[in-house]
């Protein structure tokens, strides 16, 4: 043990904490009142930013391989993971791409969710109970595909969808597949495609 002058022991040295700077230099940064040079860099980002997420907003919406993730909002899925790394303009950096990717899809995914909790009130049934079978019926999935799936799902809700859909004729699922894409694009028509005008920039 080392002893100081007087026998004391020496005092540890506190960490210097870096993080309350970066905090308040964003603060000022961005709460603060910007001089001219700074309102236009932050004006450019927020614009470049509400810019990336309608655009992104456009592409996941006329991706038809995407749509169970969008209906789940799984934004962490590989393959929407891959997508976003796809669609990442050059140049830009990849913190502020995946924020605007994430963000497109949560609005994506409300209208969705929207529609389909429209087409529930309406009758539409397990169609519309079940965000699986929702998603699989804008695909336009079969009613065998759609029984597999069901069964490869554990639970009892899922197990009752399997057991609808098994003692369904072909002729009832197909008339009611046919009375769900009426509904579901009349309900698309209603249900707007996002277009965000203003949203803040994440730190």
């Amino acid at each position: 043990t080392v002893l100081t002058k007087g026998g004391a022991m020496p005092k540890a040295r506190k960490k210097k904490n870096s993080s309350f700077q970066t905090t308040i230099t964003k603060s000022v940064f961005l709460y603060g009142r910007p001089n001219k040079e700074k309102l236009a860099i932050l004006q450019q980002m927020q614009n470049s930013y509400i810019a990336l997420i309608n655009r992104d907003i456009e592409l996941l919406e006329k991706n038809p391989d995407i749509v169970l993730q969008l209906v789940k909002n799984d934004k962490k899925d590989p393959q929407m993971r891959k997508l976003e790394k796809a669609i990442r303009p050059e140049g830009i950096n990849s913190a502020f791409c995946q924020n605007a990717f994430d963000a497109a899809v949560v609005q994506v995914s409300g209208r969705l969710n929207n529609i389909q909790l429209d087409l529930l009130s309406e009758g539409m049934g397990i169609f519309a109970q079940s965000k699986v079978l929702f998603a699989m019926s804008i695909m336009g999935c079969s009613k065998q595909k759609m029984e597999e799936t069901m069964r490869q799902i554990e639970g009892t809700f899922y197990e009752d969808c399997a057991k609808t859909l098994h003692e369904m004729s072909e002729k009832e699922f197909s008339d009611l597949q046919l009375e769900f894409q009426e509904r579901y694009a009349s309900k698309s028509l209603e249900y707007r495609v996002p277009k965000l005008c203003f949203v803040s920039v994440p730190l």
